[in-house]
């Protein structure tokens, strides 16, 4: 028994997962991008500038089930003045297959609050709560400011979503913004990783495997 067990599991478990993705922009952009817009930003190479613009990232290669795992660096750029109405709200969107995961307002402007880190008009918090970075940390100054924030750094989370089958979009989008010469935003060090789950009949085969040992060191 043990011998058809054994392959049973191996073979259930050795279906090919996507794996990862990284991209730093620092090559030509890739046809899995829906922009090849990019700029130089402080001694790098970033995806953008945007304005009240969407960029969208196109992935195949998924197994329905796998957990999928996204990170990234925002780059907040110039005068977004937060939840201040009339000049704002400046707000920032993340989508997973069209699924928000991140949808708040960002503030580089002194006195002028944000509702990040919670969700869009949700909170009222300082200018660069969160950032990991900004201008007195070294990025260049802005015509107010600059912030970064890395998701799935130190300071910041990643974001999680089940695939639903073999291909997966993720969108960033801003809105409300005055445009790319006041407030604009970017993109660096995207990355996408996967880790694939079981499915219920690999569960079951996981478990009789598991009983019948048990079973065995009973005898």
């Amino acid at each position: 028994m043990k011998k058809l067990i054994l392959p049973i599991v191996a073979t259930a478990l050795s279906a090919a997962s996507f794996g990862s993705y990284f991209n730093d922009f620092e090559s030509p952009i890739g046809a899995e991008w829906s922009t090849s817009t990019t700029s130089s930003f402080n001694g790098t190479t970033i995806l953008g500038r945007f304005s009240n613009d969407t960029a969208t990232l196109t992935l195949n290669g998924f197994n329905a089930g796998d957990m999928v795992t996204v990170g990234f660096h925002a780059y907040i750029l110039d005068s977004w003045d937060g939840n201040v109405g009339g000049v704002g709200p400046d707000r920032f969107t993340f989508k997973i297959d069209g699924v928000n995961k991140l949808d708040t307002t960002f503030s580089n402007v002194n006195g002028y609050d944000q509702s990040y880190p919670d969700p869009y008009l949700g909170g009222s918090h300082p200018r660069y709560t969160g950032a990991d970075d900004t201008d007195a940390g070294g990025l260049p100054g802005g015509f107010y400011g600059n912030s970064l924030y890395i998701f799935g750094g130190a300071n910041n989370g990643s974001f999680n979503a089940v695939a639903t089958g073999s291909s997966m979009t993720f969108t960033w989008m801003g809105s409300n913004l005055q445009g790319v010469g006041d407030e604009s935003w970017g993109l660096d060090n995207v990355w996408v990783r996967t880790e694939s789950v079981p499915e219920p009949a690999t569960m079951t085969v996981l478990a009789l495997g598991g009983l019948l040992a048990a079973r065995r060191r009973k005898v």
